[in-house]
């Protein structure tokens, strides 16, 4: 038999858990909000989604990679425009 105390602490518990579930879904809803997919609305699980998160981390890192080498390839012009 459980005491009294038991069954308010376990609804705190249950309560705390739904927060921190709804807190994680809003986390993700909001990364997905922010990935490139086709159709735009597409449904993607929580795996799909730190999936192509990860990639698109990537993807991002190349094309600064990528101009940062342009930038120091390229020569420095100072002409001044008057």
């Amino acid at each position: 038999m459980e005491s009294s105390s038991a069954k308010p602490n376990t609804l705190l518990l249950d309560s705390r858990e739904r927060q921190r579930q709804r807190s994680v879904n809003q986390a993700f809803a909001a990364l997905r909000c922010i990935l490139p997919t086709h159709p735009p609305d597409k449904k993607l699980s929580k795996h799909e989604i730190l999936r192509l998160s990860i990639k698109y981390i990537h993807i991002l890192e190349s094309i600064l990679k990528y101009q940062d080498e342009v930038e120091e390839s390229s020569p420095v012009s100072c002409v001044s425009h008057k």
